[in-house]
């Protein structure tokens, strides 16, 4: 199922909604990256991830526009390294499955 997430501004920082909820913040005041609460955002409890559309809602916005591409890309590249890991693992109990 898609995931559309929408980057908006907030009072403190720069956030992605999700159905209307505030799922990921990156403060105004000094720009810091949580890489754990980017992890649960857009990664844990089994969040799929395989399909996931981000909406930058403030394209005027220079700051804010260097905040979205670099988050958008590093989700594209955490999903395309999930997917190598995935098909290594697959090819390694191919393997294991024809030895047994």
């Amino acid at each position: 199922m898609k995931r559309v997430l929408k980057f908006q501004t907030s009072k403190n920082g720069y956030v992605f909604f999700e159905d209307g909820e505030l799922v990921f913040e990156v403060s105004k005041t000094d720009l810091q990256f949580d890489v754990k609460k980017f992890y649960i955002a857009f990664f844990a409890d089994d969040k799929d991830y395989s399909d996931i559309e981000l909406q930058n809602m403030l394209s005027t916005d220079k700051e804010a526009t260097r905040i979205f591409s670099c988050t958008e890309q590093l989700i594209k590249d955490i999903v395309k390294r999930l997917a190598e890991e995935l098909n290594e693992n697959s090819d390694d109990d191919k393997i294991v499955e024809s030895l047994v």
